[in-house]
């Protein structure tokens, strides 16, 4: 009889394997990686693979979900900084992780142009529901702002949400495919939180001792 897995041990070797997975799109992009290279890279069964990823798509998308945990804004309203401190260092760490440390942009932007993305995209729902997440996160973020009088955005929190998300991709795909000093990048980012405080209109309040 085969051994019981736990649970705890499936959560463990999943991350195991995503990390693999990740190592292989950072280092071959996702048009040319395959579920081999991952388990060469993980040292592992394409047995056990397969139980964890149905294809080389299905561990890309997993892999950009785990990614994600760590991209949502995470904002404390009974923080020592203001929400508005809090939003523009949430998109500074963006910026850095997107540009100075191993990023999987061109693996996305691959991914977002293949054939097999484009012609079925209904099987790619996750994609959908990422962007819709990180829309509903800076909307909450905006509203925790006004409720505790730190935000006076001209316009609704949705608006303003999508704008920030547009150009942050838009940014670091540009960034990630031309380099920083074509794209201005750091000027870029300025102007942008210069545009974004004229939006939400933050309210200097005294700090908390």
């Amino acid at each position: 009889m085969a051994p019981k897995v736990t649970s705890t041990y499936k959560v463990k070797k999943k991350q195991q394997l995503l990390l693999a997975a990740r190592e292989v799109f950072l280092s071959k992009g996702y048009t040319n990686a395959t579920i081999q290279d991952i388990i060469d890279i993980a040292g592992v069964s394409r047995g056990t693979i397969y139980n964890y990823f149905k294809n080389i798509d299905h561990a890309f998308v997993e892999v950009l979900y785990n990614d994600d945990q760590y991209l949502l804004p995470n904002i404390q309203i009974d923080s020592r900084k203001s929400v508005w401190q809090q939003l523009t260092f949430w998109i500074e760490q963006l910026v850095d992780i997107h540009t100075n440390q191993p990023s999987l942009v061109q693996a996305r932007s691959e991914f977002f142009l293949s054939s097999n993305y484009v012609n079925n995209k209904e099987h790619f729902s996750y994609i959908k529901k990422r962007y819709e997440v990180m829309v509903e996160g800076i909307k909450r973020t905006i509203q925790q702002g006004k409720d505790a009088g730190q935000l006076n955005p001209v316009t609704d929190g949705d608006t303003i949400a999508h704008y920030l998300i547009s150009f942050m991709d838009g940014m670091i795909l540009n960034t990630d495919l031309l380099g920083s000093q074509v794209t201005s990048m750091e000027k870029q980012i300025d102007f942008f939180l210069e545009s974004l405080k004229t939006l939400l209109c933050p309210i200097v309040q005294t700090p908390q001792k």
